[in-house]
């Protein structure tokens, strides 16, 4: 684990990046910016799992990001229990990338308060993942970790990512000196994730896409057929056995 503090003042930003060490790709030209910035509220950032960065594999032994109430003592369950204490701060935000290009936040139910709403709308992304705790059994950061945001910045180590994680950063000290703007941000509710249980791989028609509503009735693949209306996030399209489809999601409210 690596940790970068910069910055003096009331206030403290956590910027967590690398929760999965494929993912990392952001952490160093993000500690080349911050240290060019005059700031007034202190800034911690911590490149989480190191070691999985360094072999730019997602994990080492699990899931960092579902080992928050671990019991096993794994290298993410020992760098998750570290995380909890260094994640003390006013705001906190999970950096992630991933296979696509959409942009959006996700937040823990448990801590969806008002100053982490107004921090969303803040951010000017169009969705919003609202984790109902039944959904990954409460293993990831934000689930355990007050006044934290995770943000999907865009595809893995893509000049573009790093772009809106600049962005993002910039948003979080205004909104901290409550100098922040508000739009409107789509709040969607998890429901569940959508498995391959078929005993081969699949391959998700094209027609299915992040954030896109599908209705009742329409073919996902060859054999798996959805049953009621829902919103798909998280979209993988060449699936093995066993493996995660999408989350299912539905809209929360239109705007917060």
């Amino acid at each position: 684990m690596k940790i970068i503090n910069h910055g003096e003042g009331e206030k403290t930003l956590c910027l967590i990046t690398g929760i999965h060490g494929n993912e990392a790709s952001i952490f160093e030209p993000l500690k080349r910016f911050i240290k060019t910035l005059n700031v007034n509220v202190k800034i911690k950032l911590i490149l989480a799992n190191e070691e999985a960065a360094k072999r730019d594999i997602r994990f080492v032994e699990e899931d960092l990001n579902r080992a928050f109430r671990s019991l096993n003592n794994t290298l993410e369950s020992n760098l998750a229990r570290k995380l909890k204490k260094l994640c003390n701060a006013d705001l906190v935000i999970d950096f992630h990338t991933h296979g696509g290009e959409e942009v959006f936040s996700l937040v823990s139910e448990q801590f969806f308060s008002y100053e982490i709403k107004n921090f969303i709308n803040s951010l000017d992304f169009q969705n919003c993942i609202v984790m109902d705790p039944t959904v990954t059994n409460q293993g990831a950061l934000i689930e355990n970790v007050p006044n934290s945001v995770s943000i999907e910045t865009g595809k893995h180590k893509s000049k573009e990512a790093f772009k809106v994680t600049k962005q993002s950063l910039l948003k979080a000290i205004d909104f901290m000196n409550n100098k922040c703007s508000s739009s409107e941000t789509r709040i969607l509710k998890s429901k569940y994730f959508l498995y391959n249980n078929q005993d081969t791989g699949i391959r998700v028609s094209p027609e299915i896409k992040n954030f896109k509503k599908i209705d009742s009735g329409t073919e996902v693949a060859s054999g798996i057929v959805i049953e009621s209306e829902l919103i798909p996030t998280l979209v993988s399209y060449n699936v093995e056995p066993g493996k995660k489809i999408f989350l299912a999601c539905e809209v929360q409210n239109e705007n917060i």
